[in-house]
């Protein structure tokens, strides 16, 4: 569900709590994307980012068979992209390997500067 999706439900759902249509449901869910934001929601209004998928030539590097053989019999839970746990897969590497990245480059450039010296 993209924002604008959301966006215009909430507007239908003000409409309809302003015209008495099915009252307590209605500020219910009303309630629900008030205390939300357009990251994440809570159902029935749930909205996920979608998870990335590594390309081919990050699933041959070392870094992602080295986070593949850490977490492959974890169940994992990442409440922007999916609800409740499950087995880890594929995105959850990528996912890992995008937050560490920043990491990972300073770690190499900290490597040539200390070869140069």
């Amino acid at each position: 569900m993209s924002i604008e999706d959301i966006q215009r439900l909430e507007r239908e759902l003000v409409e309809k709590a302003q015209n008495n249509i099915s009252g307590d449901i209605v500020k219910s869910c009303l309630k629900i994307v008030k205390n939300s934001n357009y990251g994440t929601f809570c159902a029935p209004f749930r909205a996920f980012r979608p998870k990335p998928s590594p390309s081919e030539k990050e699933q041959q590097s070392e870094l992602f068979n080295a986070i593949w053989d850490c977490i492959k019999t974890w169940d994992i839970k990442i409440p922007e992209y999916e609800d409740g746990y499950m087995g880890a897969n594929g995105s959850h590497v990528k996912i890992i390997m995008d937050a560490i990245a920043p990491a990972v480059r300073d770690a190499k450039i900290d490597n040539i500067l200390k070869e140069e010296e």
